[in-house]
This record gives structure tokens, sequence and C-alpha cells, in this order.
């Protein structure tokens, strides 16, 4: 371990991506937490986790790429390797323009000791900065439930979602909040009666943005989403929150509202971000250019197909599947530019009525 003063104003904290998904993982969740734990000092302008993994996420730039990008003093490096039980933690603080490690610490540590370790970092920090720094505490932690949240979002990155969303069932009530996260991008092809009733029930303990997207694919109650959606936009920096709260406005036919949303996505976003195919789908929806991307859900993607080839009642009969398998896009089948030959029919404003939308 190495230790400087460092007159530190600015951060962005950045983990490592390694090839292995429960190493990735690791090293997110240090940094997410580590991010969250400084913004919480008051002093200390920290570039919000989910906008710099949002970002490192695009490109191979490194820590001090990232930083600089956001105008940030310094990049703070999460890099975490998982050897069996065991996690191998390094953390530096690099200066981002003289692109120099300022100080640096490593732990060897088993996974259960992973929330003492985070403990110890922060307070590494703190000293290394002269700062008083909150860190998250063990108290009234289930570390064998946070553990086992962990592999299964592992699993989700290997794309085994069958598997982490039986690890999350297990955990019930208390991994409720991971549950939100990992069933709202979940295929159809997973979900049965029980994962629907956990996932609606997991509203209520999820952040905003997830929660928002969960009920308009499990609930669609779009007075709730859109509460949930405006409350996420106004606390997250993400360019994800208003991507999606713009797709959601754009389905509710509010376009000069959903076109703003989505302007300020672009502003927000790096062009090689996903959430730039958000916005171009949702500015195809509002008539305002953009592309209608295809999408991976088979049977909208059916839908989309039949309804091309001009056959308008397999079409409808495919969107019928896709409701009643909760796919997360049949809520934009009335703005979707594929559908539009059909949106002169009975049978289909009867269908997207059902749906509670105009």
């Amino acid at each position: 371990m190495s230790k400087v003063a460092i007159p530190l104003d600015s951060v962005a904290v950045v983990a490592e991506a390694p090839s292995d998904a429960a190493s990735a993982v690791w090293s997110d969740e240090f940094a997410r937490v580590i991010a969250g734990h400084l913004g919480a000092s008051g002093d200390l302008r920290v570039v919000p986790h989910s906008l710099v993994s949002a970002w490192a996420r695009c490109g191979e730039y490194s820590p001090e790429e990232v930083a600089r990008h956001f105008n940030a003093r310094a990049a703070l490096h999460c890099r975490v390797a998982v050897d069996g039980g065991n996690l191998d933690v390094h953390v530096e603080v690099i200066d981002a323009f003289a692109e120099s490690v300022m100080c640096d610490s490593s732990y060897l540590v088993s996974v259960e000791e992973a929330i003492c370790v985070q403990e110890q970092i922060l307070r590494w920090i703190g000293r290394c900065c002269f700062r008083v720094v909150s860190s998250p505490s063990s108290d009234g932690v289930d570390v064998q439930v946070y553990v086992r949240e962990i592999a299964a979002k592992a699993l989700c990155r290997e794309g085994r979602m069958a598997e982490a969303l039986e690890v999350l069932r297990e955990l019930v009530p208390r991994g409720l909040r991971t549950f939100a996260e990992v069933v709202v991008d979940a295929p159809s092809s997973v979900l049965d009666e029980e994962t629907i009733a956990l996932a609606r029930e997991s509203t209520n303990d999820a952040d905003d943005l997830v929660a928002a997207r969960v009920i308009c694919r499990f609930v669609r109650d779009w007075n709730s989403a859109d509460a949930a959606f405006a409350r996420a936009v106004e606390r997250n920096a993400d360019p994800s929150a208003h991507a999606h709260y713009g797709l959601f406005l754009a389905a509710t036919r509010r376009f000069d509202e959903a076109e703003r949303e989505l302007r300020v996505a672009t502003e927000l976003s790096d062009p090689m971000m996903p959430e730039r195919a958000l916005v171009e789908r949702g500015l195809a929806y509002c008539g305002r250019g953009g592309r209608s991307h295809i999408v991976a859900d088979d049977h909208y993607a059916e839908a989309i197909a039949k309804a091309m080839r001009g056959e308008m009642h397999a079409a409808l009969d495919s969107l019928v599947c896709a409701a009643s398998a909760y796919s997360p896009y049949v809520m934009f089948a009335a703005v979707d530019p594929a559908f539009l030959p059909m949106r002169r029919e009975r049978t289909f404003a009867g269908f997207v009525r059902g749906l509670g939308l105009r």
C-alpha cells in the first residue's frame, strides 16, 4: 500500500471489465459502493456510477480517459479478480491529467468479507485525501444473501437468466431489489406465474427506473409508471433514464415530451452507447426521424415480420401472444411504424385499448 496527500475535488470511479463474468460483476459492485459513499461525503464531486459505467462500456477507454471525459481530476480504478471463494481486490487513485498513480491498495479476502473490505477501502481513501468519507456497514446485512445476489448477477451476465432468477427466488423477500434488476430484461421464455408475481411485488424495492420498467412490462399501470419515470429522471443523470422515459412518453402519444427526453439522452450519451439505439427507436415512434430497430423478442419480432408481409390478422395474433408472454415491447405497438397499416383496423384498435393505451 502507498499513500500520498491528494488535493482531490472530483473523481470518477471506474470498474475494471475482466473477461470472466464473476470478476466483472464484483468489480462493478465495488465501484458502485465506493462511488455511492464518496458522493455522500458532500464536498466531493463524484460522477454518478451509472453514467461512468454506461460510458466505460461503449469503448476501450482507460480509467483516466473516462475521468477526463467527465472533467474529473482523478480516476479511482477498481479491479476485482475472483478465484474460487476469494476476491483479489486492487484499488488505485490515478491523476487523470498527469496519468500517474497517486496511491493504491490491495486486499485478498473471502467473498464473505467483501463488505468489510469495502469499509477498509473507503477509510483508506479518506486518509489519503484528508476527507471524512462515509462507509458501508455490515450491521444488519445478511452477507450470504449479498454474496448470492452478486452470484446471480454474474449468471445474468453470462446469459444464464433462468438460473439467475432461480437463485434470486430463493432469497425472497430480501433479494427483491436485485430480482427486479434481472427480471426486467428477462426473455419471455424464462417467465412463469411465480416469477411474474414476484416481479410485480419487486417494484416496491427497486430503484425508480427499474421499477418504472417493471411496472410497464408486468403491471401495465401507466400512471404509476409515469410517476416512477419522472422520479428517475429527476434523480438520475444516466442517459438510460431519459431514453426509457422518452420511449414511454412516445408509447402514450406524448410526442413533444418524448422528443425532449430523447434529446436529453442524446446530449448525455456517447454515440457508441446502447442508449443511442433506444433514442433512435423513440424518435421513430414519435415520427421525428430515427430508426425502429429490430427487437430481440420472438413474438413481437414475429408480429413485425408478418405485418411487413401484409399478413395483418396473423400479425395481430402474434401481438396477442406477445402481450400474454409479457413482452417488454408490446406497449409500443400503437406507435411502431411497422404496424402503421393496421392502425385503422378495429381489432387492432381494440387490442391497443385492452393494454390501456390510446
